[in-house]
């Protein structure tokens, strides 16, 4: 374990210490726990009697500098977890009762405040800092967008939401995406706060979205299982321990069963198989190749029964991006230590190699897909 990871789990102990303290000291307390920060080589902690910013080394825990708005502060006070932009520090804070809350500014180095923005109610997510410009939502459904240069709100902004924003705003490509508790996700323009799309999820959702290859992910309080990947690993005999032994078909016929028993109880939910190991070895008796395991479990029929097509996104000293074959061309080949890629090519070395050729063995197989299933829908990937 290495200095900071002490260090940092030092943190996390005094946090929850502080937790129970809480209950027992003078005010100002905390109503929630926002956990911690680390930005270079400084870890933001709001923890202690008062209940503060805590600015911490993250090599030795020495306190650099506290975090507290100006004023007396004696009620039950509330707080986000703390985001950095360039030179500044952001914090969302609410005291109950003292009509005070908002969004403040302060330094990262001294904790000195800089400025802040009143808002009605509490918030709770961190802050979202892009390009001089910082988004945050309240517990009233306010989503503001404040220009960091003139300390102000954006023409245009806030945003109101059906319901509180307990979800830190994701801002990506000119656009906002807003995850609210009022069971709706909205997509807004960055510059104007004007709505492009909204869509009811039908549940709360109270963590940030995540974008990724242009397909927005996003979580709800829906008390839904939405998909189901079928097994792990089953070309490796410490996970599929049965007396026929590693076997395709016997895999094939035991996903069949687990299709028809979800399906019957949802058919929304996803069946995902189960997600090969690339092994690099093949014995057919402690391991199966997964490029031959998976030929021979599409010869079976497992797209009868599985959605997605689970693959793991293993890969080693080379990037996601990389085929396996092209791999000793990489600068790396020149200064790896681990040699395995370079010194003993095999497709099991490289994620992209294995997505690439599991998509095409899919396609392969032309009309006997079963319709309406795109290829690049097939492959999911599993970690």
């Amino acid at each position: 374990m290495t200095q900071r990871s002490r260090v940092l789990g030092a943190v996390i102990g005094l946090l929850l210490l502080g937790v129970v303290l809480s209950a027992c000291g003078a005010a100002p307390v905390a109503q929630n726990w926002p956990g911690l920060t680390v930005e270079g080589d400084t870890i933001y902690a709001i923890s202690g009697l008062p209940q503060q910013v805590y600015m911490l080394d993250a090599e030795t825990a020495i306190q650099k500098a506290t975090f507290m708005p100006q004023g007396e502060h004696r009620g039950v006070v509330y707080w986000s977890p703390v985001t950095l932009g360039e030179d500044l520090a952001f914090v969302g804070f609410a005291e109950d009762g003292a009509d005070v809350a908002g969004l403040y500014a302060f330094d990262p180095e001294t904790g000195q405040e800089q400025w802040n923005i009143p808002v009605k109610n509490l918030v709770l997510p961190a802050p979202t800092y892009d390009d001089g410009v910082v988004y945050f939502g309240d517990s009233d459904g306010f989503v503001y967008a404040v220009d960091v240069e003139s300390r102000s709100i954006k023409p245009g902004w806030p945003f109101e939401a059906k319901d509180a924003i307990w979800a830190s705003p994701l801002v990506a490509g000119g656009r906002v995406y807003v995850a609210g508790m009022g069971h709706y996700l909205y997509c807004l323009d960055a510059e104007s706060g004007q709505v492009l799309w909204e869509r009811e999820i039908g549940a709360a959702m109270a963590k940030s979205p995540t974008l990724e290859d242009g397909i927005l992910y996003v979580g709800a309080f829906d008390g839904k299982v939405h998909a189901i990947e079928v097994w792990n690993e089953q070309n490796l005999d410490r996970e599929w321990m049965t007396p026929q032994g590693l076997s395709p078909a016997s895999y094939v016929q035991f996903l069949s069963q687990a299709h028809e028993t979800v399906k019957t109880h949802d058919p929304n939910i996803i069946i995902i198989s189960g997600a090969l190991a690339p092994t690099g070895i093949h014995d057919g008796v402690t391991s199966y190749d997964d490029f031959l395991y998976i030929d021979e479990a599409l010869a079976a029929g497992m797209l009868n029964y599985a959605d997605c097509v689970g693959a793991h996104h293993n890969g080693y000293n080379i990037g996601p991006n990389v085929p396996y074959e092209t791999a000793g061309s990489e600068a790396e080949a020149a200064t790896a230590i681990f040699r395995g890629p370079f010194d003993n090519p095999h497709h099991s070395w490289s994620f992209k190699t294995t997505v690439d050729t599991y998509a095409q063995k899919v396609q392969a197989l032309g009309s006997g897909t079963p319709k309406g299933r795109e290829v690049k829908n097939s492959i999911t990937r599993h970690g």
